[in-house]
């Protein structure tokens, strides 16, 4: 699978590297809440293992649920990747492999929400999330001086021919601005859960 790195932003959570990896990284199974696929928490739906191959991508949600705006076929928003940080072992035993599909330290599941379903990978310390015909988004735990850093990257892993599509070239336009405002409503949110301060990096990695 081909990435391009589209957008990058990060920021920092004052918490435990194992209490922020089991909120994010924590998929399995079952209903979607406050335990299970929890960035996903604001829209509701169902985790399963998954189908294989064939499995169709639906579409994609931002995960933080700031806005709730959902996108379809031809759109999508923001996300993060592993990158060369993939690999680690999961923080606090977050990650779940109960149904998981996937090989070595992968795994993968179909997540279904109203109208929308999308593929959500969890290896190491990293979660990511693909749907529609170009967006791949990552989220990465690791650790920081002051507590976790968390960071956020969206890919695009559309096929060249498709990714010239003007309505496509649209969108992206605006994609850095709409990432790190949504990525700065999650990063509050997350704090919110934990109980602890958070604070968005200044400038882009």
């Amino acid at each position: 699978m081909r990435k391009v790195l589209l957008y990058e932003v990060a920021g920092v959570v004052e918490a435990p590297p194992d209490q922020v990896g089991r909120l994010i990284l924590t998929v399995r199974p079952g209903p979607v809440g406050r335990d299970n696929a929890w960035l996903y928490s604001s829209h509701g739906g169902t985790v399963e293992p998954y189908g294989g191959g064939t499995e169709p991508y639906g579409g994609m949600v931002e995960p933080y649920g700031g806005t709730g705006k959902s996108y379809g076929a031809a759109a999508g928003p923001h996300d993060s990747v592993a990158g060369s940080h993939g690999g680690g072992e999961p923080y606090g035993g977050a990650v779940e492999s109960r149904g998981g599909g996937g090989e070595g330290g992968l795994r993968r599941f179909t997540l279904r929400m109203p109208a929308h379903t999308m593929i959500v990978e969890v290896t190491g310390i990293t979660l990511a999330a693909q749907g529609g015909w170009w967006y791949r988004g990552e989220h990465i735990v690791e650790p920081h001086p002051e507590g976790t850093l968390l960071t956020h990257r969206v890919f695009n892993v559309a096929g060249w021919g498709r990714w010239a599509v003007r309505p496509a070239n649209r969108f992206f336009a605006g994609l850095g601005d709409r990432t790190r405002k949504g990525f700065a409503e999650g990063l509050q949110r997350v704090g919110l859960e934990l109980g602890c301060g958070t604070r968005l990096l200044g400038s882009d990695r």
